[in-house]
């Protein structure tokens, strides 16, 4: 029986530890992703936060369920985080239930853009995960240790030092990992709408006939006879087409005329296209624009504008803002009105920069990410062409050098364990 129940609590430390990796991992990949969850959220109850707190809440949570995994994964400190299991699982599974029953929002957010569940698909996984943090609960003192007590402390300190740092990047550069549709390779024709090619939806025209007081449906080439008197026509479904991630996509002029299919024309979708590229810089909201931008932004501009390159800003501001932002930027590029929710699914800083080759996300970038002006025709031109493969891609796995040196340490850790000679009977 004790080593049934020491077989269970080494299963429940596993699971829960490799659940609250993954979890606190996907969320500082998408920090930004994070926030605007917790901030409807905050929505839901009525509350107005701050973007910058909701910001470091992201970070803060991604950091505390990556720090629950990691201590449970090397067995440490166990006494306190099978009560901290224990409690982050009987609060979450409260939040769920509450949320499947009156389904304020679609998706929890409990693992990011990288794995959508419903609520109830969440609660039901919150109860599970409870059921194991009551086990780790009561037999937390079966758990075998990593590392000692006395040594613990470095490599917990590495874990959540590296998760912060890691998140901290994902905020200032964007996410490492792009979980959303607009990803670098993608067509952003078939991200929008209906590429040439693609089925769409089939319906048929449905008639409604009455005789007698009975009601029936009839379709367009099997009418019934005069004796039946028409009621209504609705269309119904007959075949399920493409569906493009993002359907509600779109793009207007300052007179308020959509100018969708053009941008996507400019973006080379066209088999017709001669053009050569387009940049698109995105902006949820120009005036949270720093005004260092300003010049980088006009040298972006000039640099498309010499290697013949389309090139022009979506914003979700309104007119007013628009009018204002470009005199004091002394813009001379087009400016575009498009939701300003859309544009955060695009990019995720503000302002950010998508690179279009014939039809292709050719690349996205934060504008940190732009090089010195010395650099900036070189590295523009790289990006407008559509063969993917031998664009030269930033390598963001740099940032995620700390966790890397904290799971070099538990690999080194774990083979020296099973490597350690056990002691002989002669010896005890």
């Amino acid at each position: 029986m004790n080593k049934l129940r020491t077989t269970i609590a080494e299963i429940s430390r596993l699971l829960l530890a490799l659940t609250f990796l993954f979890s606190g991992f996907v969320k500082a990949v998408d920090p930004m992703g994070g926030a605007i969850k917790i901030g409807e959220y905050f929505g839901i109850f009525g509350l107005s936060v701050s973007f910058p707190l909701t910001v470091a809440a992201a970070m803060a949570l991604a950091s505390f369920e990556f720090f629950l995994g990691a201590i449970a994964l090397m067995g440490v400190y166990k006494k306190c985080s099978s009560r901290l299991f224990l409690i982050v699982m009987v609060f979450m599974t409260s939040i769920t239930l509450f949320l499947a029953i009156s389904n304020p929002v679609k998706d929890c957010g409990c693992f990011g853009d990288a794995l959508k569940l419903t609520n109830w698909q969440t609660f039901g996984k919150n109860i599970i995960l409870l059921l194991f943090s009551l086990s780790l609960f009561f037999d937390y003192h079966r758990v075998r240790s990593l590392f000692s007590v006395s040594r613990a402390w470095f490599p917990t300190a590495l874990s959540v030092v590296g998760i912060l740092l890691f998140s901290i990047v994902n905020y200032r550069y964007l996410p490492m990992i792009d979980f959303r549709p607009f990803k670098v390779g993608s067509r952003l024709d078939a991200i929008v709408s209906i590429p040439p090619g693609e089925k769409a939806d089939e319906y048929e025209f449905v008639f409604v006939y009455e005789q007698k007081g009975e009601r029936r449906e009839f379709t367009l080439d099997a009418l019934p006879d005069s004796t039946w008197t028409f009621v209504e026509r609705h269309e119904r479904l007959v075949s399920k087409g493409y569906q493009p991630p993002v359907p509600d996509f779109s793009v207007f002029d300052p007179h308020g005329d959509d100018i969708t299919e053009q941008i996507l024309h400019m973006g080379g979708a066209s088999a017709d296209s001669s053009d050569k590229g387009l940049i698109l810089l995105i902006s949820p909201n120009l005036s949270q624009i720093s005004e260092t931008t300003f010049d980088l932004l006009n040298r972006l501009y000039t640099t498309a504008q010499s290697l013949g390159a389309n090139f022009c800003l979506l914003s979700g501001s309104d007119t007013e803002v628009i009018d204002s932002w470009r005199n004091k930027a002394s813009a001379r590029y087009p400016i575009y009105i498009a939701d300003a929710t859309i544009l955060k699914t695009m990019a995720r800083d503000n302002p950010s920069i998508l690179f279009v080759s014939q039809g292709i996300i050719t690349g996205k970038y934060a504008y940190r990410s732009l090089p010195e002006a010395n650099g900036l025709s070189a590295f523009v031109e790289n990006h407008l062409q559509a063969d993917i493969e031998s664009i030269d891609l930033p390598k963001p796995w740099g940032r995620l050098s700390v966790l890397s040196a904290w799971v070099a340490l538990l690999i080194f850790a774990s083979v020296g364990r099973l490597f350690r000679r056990k002691p002989s009977k002669t010896e005890h």
